[in-house]
């Protein structure tokens, strides 16, 4: 069993999306947006919440809602 020390959820993604984007902290190529958890210090991603747009994220955990909510909302999760 891998234990998350820092996990992050939708919900919160959502919320600071935004800023992240106007602090270069993530990439917005179109209507996808990247962000790079890992490097932000999270490890695993969590479903709360929903994605209301396409995100391309990096983390190297993620939940089964996670990703179902991530992959319909037209993103992806990639391994980091």
């Amino acid at each position: 069993v891998v234990h998350a020390n820092n996990a992050i959820n939708l919900k919160t993604i959502e919320e600071n999306t935004d800023a992240w984007v106007s602090e270069g902290m993530a990439t917005k190529k179109g209507k996808v947006i990247s962000i790079n958890l890992k490097e932000m210090g999270y490890d695993k991603l969590l479903g709360t919440g929903s994605a209301s747009q396409a995100y391309k994220l990096t983390i190297s955990a993620a939940s089964a809602k996670a990703v179902e909510k991530t992959e319909a909302a037209g993103g992806e999760i990639i391994n980091g």
